[in-house]
């Protein structure tokens, strides 16, 4: 499962499911880890940093690349970018990854052109 290790197996209702990328990162990055528990409950390790965050949508980077956690009520509960900790509570409905390649992709694709904005501050 592409060098996901998924605990998924064994997990019933309301115990806890713990995803691990650890298999995808280089060397040098720190292991990125994740566990969820009953939806409301997130531990994060590998993080590098929280871009932005508000009640229904988190920002981070992490060694594994973007990640985004989409639900409502989120708050942060421990932030220690040091060591690469955040915990998350509240109602998750979705975590997303991006990976750092398609952000060069993206920025590629565009580059050069302006968007409506960039056109109009001009």
């Amino acid at each position: 499962m592409n060098g996901l290790t998924d605990d998924r197996r064994n997990a019933g209702y309301g115990e806890s499911i713990s995803i691990n990328k650890a298999s995808q990162v280089s060397a040098s990055l720190p292991s990125h880890t994740l566990c969820l528990t009953d939806r409301q409950s997130l531990s994060l390790h590998g993080i590098t940093d929280v871009l932005g965050f508000d009640e229904s949508t988190v920002f981070l980077v992490t060694s594994c690349g973007r990640l985004t956690l989409d639900g409502s009520g989120l708050h942060i509960t421990v932030l220690n970018l040091t060591d690469g900790v955040v915990e998350v509570t509240g109602k998750l409905y979705g975590l997303y990854y991006e990976d750092a390649a398609s952000d060069q992709d993206r920025s590629d694709k565009h580059k050069g052109k302006r968007g409506f904005l960039g056109r109009i501050l001009s």
